[in-house]
C-alpha cells in the first residue's frame, strides 16, 4: 500500500486531542474521541493490508499479519510498562499500587478494556488516577486483530461459494455493531458501550468499508471533492471540540474520519496540505509512543498535587510526554519494527515482563502499612454487581443478590447506586434466611415517580415501579437512595425544594403498599462530599495537610447532620416504625458523624460506603435481619 502522509496527520490530530483532554480537559472537553479516530484509521489500514497480501496460503497470511502487528505494537508497549512500573513504586500508595499491578496483568494479557470497565469506567474522578487506563483502547485493537483477519478470510471463502462481496460482510458487521452500541447506550450501559469490542467494531468496519470501496474502485469522488473534504474535517473538529451529546459526537468523529480518509486519497488542497505538513507528520509518526507515555505522566502530576496541577506543571507534563514519545519511537518502536528480527521482539517482551514482575514482587515486601495506607484501602471499593448476575427488569439492568431457596419469599432492593452499596450486607443476611433477593438500581435517578432529578428519570422510574407492582413473587421492597440533590423537579418540570422529596417517598411507599407488598426505607447518612479515601491518604503521604485539618475532615458535628435530616428521620420513624432502617445510628454518636474512625475509612468515594465498612453497621444489620425473618 502506498504511504499516505495525511493519515499520519490524522493520527497527530487524534493524539493531540487526547493530550489536550487529559492535561487541559476544559480546553478540549471531548478530546477523548481522538481514540475513535485511531479506530477508524486502524480499520482502514488493516483491511488494506490484508486484501493486498499476495499469499494463497491462509496460514501464511495470518503469520505475516500477526508478526507485523507484534513488531509494531509490543516492543514499545512492554518497555513502557517496565518504565512506568519502576516509576510508580515511588509514587503510589500500597492499595493503589496493588490495583495498578492488577491492571498491569490485564494489559499484558490483552483484556485491559474488560478490567477497566469492571473497575469503574473512564470519566469518574478516581478513573483519572489509573496509570494504565488509556491502554483499554490497545486491548480493543488487539482483540480486533485476533478476530478480524479470520473474519476477512472466512468472508473470502463464502464469497467464492455464494458470490457475495466482501463489502456486504463488512457492512453487515458494521450495522449489527452500531445497532448493538446504540441499544447498550439506550439501556444505560454507557461503560460497556465505551470499553468493549462488540460495541466498537463498527468503527473499525467503517474504516474497512472505505478501504474496500477504494480497493474495488467502484466509487470515486470526482466532483466537489474539496467541499467534501472541508465538511468531513469540520464535523471531526466539531465532534472533538464541542459537547453536543456523546453518542452524536462519536458518530460525527467516526464518519467524518472515514470520509476524510477516503476523499483525501490522491487529492490536494489546504486541509490535506495541513495534514501532510512537517509538524503534523512528525507528531503522527510518534503518536503511538506519545499516546503511551502521556497518560501516566498526567496521572502522576494529578496524584501528587491531588487537585489540578498548576498550569506550568501541566505544560511541563506535555513537554515530558513528547520527550518520552520521541525517545521511545527512535530507540524502541522504529528499530524493532523495521530493523530487528521478530525473535528480538519476543526476547524484549519476555525480558520486560520478568523485570516488571520482579519489581512488583520486591515492592510488596518493603511497603509500609500505617493508618493513611489503611484508609486508602477503601478507595473505589463500593459494590458492583457481577456481570453474570445481570438481567433486564423494568427499565434497569437488575442483578441477583441471592438465588434463595424454594418456597421462600422474594425481596427487592430498589434505588440507585446508594442502594447498590448495601448489597453485600443484604447478601450476607439473605443467605442466612434463605430468601431470594434482587437489586434494581436506577443510577443517577431516584426511584420516586412524582419527583425526580430530570425528565428522563420519571419514565424510567415509572416503568420500574409498574414492573415491581406487577411482580407477584415480590413480598417486600427495600428502598435506598440519595437524599442530597439540590435540584428536584415534578411531573410538570417545575423546580421543587428538597423538602418535597419526603412526600415523593411517601407516595412511592403507598403505591407499593396498595398492592399488598410491605416496604422498608433506609435512612440518609452523613456523607463527606469529597473523596477522602483517595485524596486524604495522598495529602498525608505528600505532606499537604496538617493533623488538625485531618481531624476536621474525618467527621462532622452531629448537629449539622440533624439540621439537615432530623425532620425526615423523625417523620419516617413514626410512619414506618421498625421498617425505617436508621443507618446513621451506626455511623454517628451523640456528638459526631464519622467518615473514618481508627484504621477504617467508611467511604469509598465522596458518598458511597466502602464494602468492608458495612461490617460496622451492626444495629442496621440486626434491624434488617428482623424484617427478613418477619416476611419468611
Amino acid at each position: 500500500m502506498k504511504y499516505r502522509s495525511e493519515i499520519d496527520g490524522l493520527r497527530a490530530l487524534a493524539v493531540a486531542s487526547v493530550l489536550l483532554y487529559h492535561f487541559f480537559p476544559n480546553l478540549m472537553p471531548s478530546g477523548y474521541l481522538g481514540v475513535d479516530i485511531f479506530f477508524v484509521i486502524s480499520g482502514y489500514l488493516i483491511t488494506n493490508h490484508i486484501i493486498n497480501l499476495d499469499y494463497k496460503d491462509n496460514f501464511e497470511i495470518l503469520r505475516q499479519f500477526y508478526s507485523r502487528r507484534i513488531k509494531r505494537l509490543f516492543p514499545a508497549l512492554f518497555v513502557f510498562l517496565l518504565i512506568t512500573t519502576f516509576a510508580l513504586i515511588f509514587v503510589l500508595l500500597n492499595h493503589d499500587f496493588k490495583k495498578y499491578t492488577s491492571s498491569l496483568i490485564a494489559v499484558k494479557t490483552f483484556w485491559a478494556n474488560f478490567y477497566f470497565w469492571r473497575d469503574g469506567g473512564y470519566f469518574g474522578g478516581n478513573d483519572q488516577l489509573k496509570p494504565l487506563l488509556h491502554t483499554w483502547s490497545l486491548s480493543v485493537e488487539e482483540q480486533f486483530y485476533l478476530f478480524y483477519p479470520t473474519f476477512i478470510l472466512c468472508a473470502f471463502y463464502i464469497k467464492k461459494k455464494i458470490n457475495l462481496s466482501l463489502i456486504f460482510f463488512i457492512t453487515s458487521l458494521m450495522i449489527v455493531s452500531i445497532i448493538f452500541w446504540g441499544y447498550i447506550n439506550y439501556i444505560g450501559g454507557e461503560n460497556p458501550a465505551f470499553f468493549l469490542l462488540p460495541t466498537r467494531i463498527w468503527q473499525f468496519c467503517l474504516g474497512g468499508f472505505f478501504a474496500l470501496i477504494q480497493f474495488n474502485k467502484n466509487f470515486e469522488l470526482k466532483k466537489k471533492t474539496d467541499v467534501i473534504i472541508f465538511f468531513s474535517f469540520l464535523i471531526v473538529l466539531i465532534g472533538l471540540m464541542f459537547q453536543i451529546g456523546k453518542q452524536l459526537q462519536t458518530v460525527l468523529v467516526s464518519f467524518g474520519t472515514g470520509v476524510l480518509i477516503f476523499s483525501t486519497f490522491s487529492k490536494q488542497n489546504f486541509i490535506i496540505s495541513l495534514l501532510k505538513s512537517f509538524i503534523f507528520n512528525r507528531i503522527g509518526k510518534i503518536s503511538y509512543s506519545l499516546y503511551l507515555y502521556h497518560w501516566p505522566i498526567a496521572v502522576i502530576l494529578l496524584y501528587y498535587y491531588v487537585d489540578s496541577p498548576p498550569l506550568i506543571i501541566s505544560i511541563l507534563g506535555i513537554f515530558l510526554s513528547f520527550i518520552f514519545g520521541i525517545l521511545s519511537y527512535r530507540i524502541v518502536e522504529r528499530p524493532f519494527r523495521y530493523k530487528f528480527h521478530f525473535k528480538n521482539s519476543i526476547y524484549l517482551i519476555i525480558f520486560c515482563t520478568v523485570i516488571s514482575l520482579s519489581i512488583v514482587t520486591i515492592s510488596d515486601k518493603v511497603k509500609s502499612n500505617n493508618t493513611y495506607e489503611k484508609w486508602s484501602k477503601s478507595n473505589g471499593t463500593n459494590y458492583r454487581c457481577p456481570v453474570s448476575s445481570y438481567f433486564p427488569y423494568g427499565s434497569s439492568r437488575a442483578c441477583i443478590i441471592e438465588e434463595g431457596k424454594k418456597n421462600k419469599s422474594k425481596i427487592i432492593l430498589i434505588g440507585n447506586s446508594h442502594a447498590q452499596m448495601y448489597v453485600p450486607l443484604f447478601s450476607k443476611l439473605l443467605r442466612k434466611t434463605g430468601n431470594e433477593g434482587i437489586l434494581v438500581p436506577l443510577n443517577t435517578c431516584l426511584p420516586t415517580v412524582i419527583l425526580n432529578v430530570n425528565k428522563k428519570c420519571f419514565k424510567l422510574a415509572k416503568k420500574n415501579l409498574d414492573t415491581i407492582l406487577a411482580d407477584k413473587k415480590i413480598q417486600h421492597v427495600f428502598i435506598a437512595m440519595t437524599w442530597y440533590n439540590e435540584n428536584y423537579y415534578d411531573l410538570n418540570s417545575d423546580k421543587k425544594k428538597p423538602e418535597a422529596l419526603k412526600d415523593a417517598v411517601v407516595n412511592l411507599i403507598n403505591q407499593i403498599n396498595s398492592k399488598g407488598k410491605s416496604v422498608s426505607l433506609i435512612s440518609p447518612i452523613a456523607i463527606p462530599n469529597e473523596d477522602l479515601a483517595s485524596e486524604l491518604p495522598r495529602k498525608i503521604k505528600f505532606k499537604r495537610i496538617t493533623n488538625k485539618e485531618i481531624e476536621k475532615k474525618i467527621s462532622i458535628d452531629r448537629k449539622k447532620y440533624n439540621a439537615e435530616f432530623n425532620k425526615i428521620n423523625l417523620f419516617f420513624e413514626e410512619f414506618l416504625d421498625d421498617n425505617y432502617i436508621k443507618v446513621f445510628e451506626d455511623l454517628c454518636d451523640l456528638k459526631k458523624c464519622f467518615f473514618a474512625k481508627g484504621d477504617i475509612m467508611y467511604f469509598s468515594d465522596s458518598s458511597h460506603l466502602a464494602q468492608h465498612s458495612l461490617t460496622k453497621l451492626t444495629k442496621s444489620e440486626k434491624q434488617i435481619m428482623k424484617i427478613l425473618k418477619n416476611i419468611m
